[in-house]
């Protein structure tokens, strides 16, 4: 990941685990989230960030509505559809 920031000019870019504190902190803080799935469903939006999701894939996108459990499953997706 590192090599691949490099070449965007994006070398002072801080990566972070995922789930880790920093990671939770980098959520709780950006100004600018951008996701192609979702964040965890501890994560709510503030009122002062942007959040951009680009939902990977194709335009006909059923939001978890075809997951393995049902709908049960989409509850978290939808929601962050909603926050971005």
């Amino acid at each position: 990941h590192e090599q691949l920031l490099k070449e965007h000019g994006l070398e002072n870019a801080i990566l972070v685990p995922v789930y880790s504190k920093a990671y939770q902190m980098a959520l709780a803080t950006s100004e600018i989230l951008v996701n192609n799935v979702t964040f965890p469903p501890y994560f709510i939006r503030r009122d002062e960030q942007v959040y951009l999701n680009t939902w990977h894939g194709t335009p006909w996108k059923t939001l978890g509505k075809k997951m393995k459990n049902g709908i049960q499953d989409m509850s978290n997706i939808q929601r962050n559809f909603l926050q971005s």
